[in-house]
């Protein structure tokens, strides 16, 4: 399996709201299921 490289633009990604409350979620307890952050923050399931 050959690999590529992928060029790095040095930009970070844009992250929205939604985003960085998942990720607080998660480094409060990086074991969580998804269901359950996303239920904490009501996001459709879907």
């Amino acid at each position: 399996m050959a690999m590529r490289s992928i060029p790095n633009s040095g930009r970070r990604p844009i992250l929205d709201d939604l985003d960085k409350a998942i990720i607080k979620c998660l480094q409060l307890d990086g074991r969580r299921p998804y269901a359950q952050i996303g239920r904490q923050l009501k996001v459709p399931e879907a």
